[in-house]
């Protein structure tokens, strides 16, 4: 199991690291969508706890974790599916593929912060 201190020290300097990705773009507000950042919070977390059984919050966050890619994956498609449907000029398209990849980036982040806290077993390999 790793130290706490140095789990702690990479999950800042992950979320530092994107926090200045996102400023150095431009528009930091662009990546902010505080809807679809609780669906990507209630979402998988209600999924998860349907599917938890014991074992502490730990337990609870690897529970979780599986269902953010699903949720991430969906929510790209309905977004998809919705924007295309309205689309009255085929050249604001650029734009709108910006907003639609928006539930990808969220579920990469979720997904490995949800990965750094949890202390998920490797692939071991078996050597007999």
């Amino acid at each position: 199991m790793k130290h706490p201190i140095i789990k702690t020290i990479g999950i800042a300097l992950f979320s530092f690291f994107i926090s200045l990705t996102i400023t150095a773009g431009g528009n930091g507000r662009e990546f902010l969508d505080i809807p679809l950042l609780l669906y990507f919070i209630l979402i998988p977390a209600s999924l998860g706890l349907a599917s938890y059984r014991t074992g502490g919050p730990n337990a609870f966050l690897r529970a979780s974790k599986k269902h953010f890619i699903i949720t991430g994956i969906l929510t790209t498609l309905v977004r998809i599916i919705l924007y295309l449907q309205y689309v009255l000029d085929p050249n604001s398209l650029g734009q709108m593929y910006a907003t639609l990849l928006l539930p990808t980036f969220y579920t990469i982040i979720f997904y490995c912060l949800a990965d750094a806290i949890t202390d998920c077993p490797r692939a071991v390999d078996n050597k007999t």
